[in-house]
């Protein structure tokens, strides 16, 4: 952005350490920034859900494992009435979705399986800023795929595609290791098949000698 203070707090020194703690490592990057504005009297839709498919190329290994870190500021105050986030403690209900309702300058922390929704506004005037940042493991290059999914304007069904369709070299480019790399266990490989369906997994399961 043409503004300082919005590109340094994306990478504020607190955020990165806060990031390095739950990562467990200080090998992190940064994988998503943006900033995004609501209104009161527009329509935004609404539904819980979690943010994994368009974060992450790779498949599901574990229910959680928190290695993909996401967090958003709230840059103003937000009242009940404007729209707040709603955000679903680990492993409860929806039903029992707590509502974002905190002061200016509060920044919430969850992993790409967090259920969480947005929810209409009530008020008749208001704004809701929110800046998203993202951040992941360096040795987790698949991680963090916003670039290659909606945030390009690409389609889900039409990437996914493309991950079935392409060479091992050319996922090594997307940040996957070649066959043979510890990643590429049996579980992994199984589960890239799984997501992706028509996935070619022979040379990852020759390279593994199964």
């Amino acid at each position: 952005w043409d503004h300082s203070g919005l590109n340094h707090v994306t990478v504020h020194p607190e955020l990165i350490g806060a990031a390095e703690r739950v990562l467990g490592t200080r090998e992190i990057r940064l994988c998503e920034g943006h900033l995004g504005m609501k209104y009161a009297g527009e329509d935004y839709g609404a539904g819980f859900h979690i943010d994994y498919g368009n974060n992450t190329l790779g498949p599901i290994i574990e229910p959680d494992d928190f290695m993909n870190l996401v967090c958003f500021y709230c840059f103003d105050r937000v009242d009940d009435g404007l729209a707040p986030i709603q955000m679903v403690p680990n492993g409860r209900p929806d039903e029992e979705a707590v509502p974002m309702v905190v002061p200016g300058g509060s920044v919430c922390l969850y992993s790409v399986f967090t259920r969480h929704s947005a929810s209409p506004f009530t008020a008749d005037r208001g704004h809701r800023p929110a800046m998203w940042v993202g951040f992941t493991r360096k040795d987790r290059g698949w991680d963090g795929g916003r670039t290659f999914t909606y945030k390009s304007g690409a389609r889900g069904e039409a990437m996914g595609r493309f991950m079935a369709e392409a060479t091992p070299r050319q996922l090594e480019l997307l940040g996957f290791p070649p066959p043979g790399d510890p990643l590429w266990s049996t579980s992994f490989i199984e589960a890239m098949a799984e997501r992706y369906p028509g996935f070619d997994s022979a040379p990852y399961h020759q390279a593994l000698g199964t």
